[in-house]
């Protein structure tokens, strides 16, 4: 079990299978497909035998991601890093239908009925994907600022839906019936969508409403501007790096072109600086 630990997992600890990781991305794949393909209302009617095909497909995948996800705890080194991960929770999430009822939960139906584990699936098919890392590496880079913005921004969110529920019960009982409703009211200011469905009527529900709205922008062109920032310091750095490459690599051409024909490559030698002047000595007085 140790050398297989070692052999299936990444530099973090996690399980990592390989090879074999290309036939869980397939099989993820073609879950995807499947509720894509059942998506549509008439295809029942028209292939009725391929729909019961893909309906049993559907019905007994979540054992395969079951057992791939005790497989990878039982491999990963840092088993406890691996389970409270992200993509450790999606692996949870996706084998819930088929964990369920052995728990005796009789849920498992209606994670079916709504589709809702094929949606996470998605999130299988960008693990290991060379794709998808530098998006990793920019929101990495910008994590902590990423943390003070949306502190910010839920505590904003926090004070401005309180408030426009206070300034607006009274007036429209039926429409800011709790404070939820005050929530989604400042969420849709803040985040400067706007659908219209509420609209406040008193003189300091407006005020409420003007300041979310001014406050919007920011909420909006902040985020944008650091995830910017981090996608052009990450491409100039890795343009940077093809550079250094490419002349690495000319460099070792060009030895090699010399020490063929006969002439041995001199290594560039350190400029010398100027000899600095030596200072006069100074002679005490005797």
């Amino acid at each position: 079990m140790s050398t297989l630990k070692h052999k299936w997992t990444d530099s973090k600890g996690i399980a990592c299978f390989g090879a074999w990781e290309k036939v869980v991305w397939g099989i993820a794949i073609l879950w995807c497909l499947s509720f894509t393909i059942l998506a549509f209302p008439d295809f029942s009617e028209d292939a009725p035998g391929l729909a019961a095909l893909i309906v049993g497909f559907d019905k007994y995948l979540p054992v395969f991601f079951l057992i791939e996800y005790i497989l990878r705890i039982a491999v990963s080194q840092s088993r406890l890093r691996y389970i409270f991960s992200f993509m450790g929770l999606i692996d949870l999430v996706v084998c819930l239908p088929a964990l369920l009822p052995l728990l005796g939960v009789d849920e498992a139906n209606v994670l079916y009925s709504l589709r809702i584990v094929e949606l996470f699936c998605i999130f299988k098919i960008v693990r290991f994907n060379r794709i998808f890392a530098p998006f990793a590496q920019i929101f990495k880079s910008i994590s902590k600022e990423l943390y003070i913005f949306f502190g910010l921004f839920f505590f904003l969110h926090y004070f401005f839906a309180m408030g426009i529920y206070m300034a607006e019960r009274k007036a429209q009982p039926e429409v800011f019936s709790s404070l939820l409703d005050g929530f989604w009211f400042a969420a849709v200011s803040l985040t400067t969508t706007g659908y219209g469905d509420v609209v406040p009527v008193t003189v300091l529900g407006k005020v409420f409403s003007g300041c979310m709205l001014v406050l919007g922008v920011a909420v909006v062109a902040v985020p944008t501007a650091l995830i910017t920032s981090a996608t052009t310091r990450l491409w100039q750095s890795r343009k940077l790096d093809m550079i250094e490459k490419a002349a690495k690599q000319a460099s070792i051409a060009a030895n090699a072109q010399l020490t063929a024909s006969g002439t041995d490559p001199k290594p560039a030698q350190p400029s010398q600086s100027a000899p600095q002047a030596k200072a006069p000595a100074v002679h005490q007085a005797k």
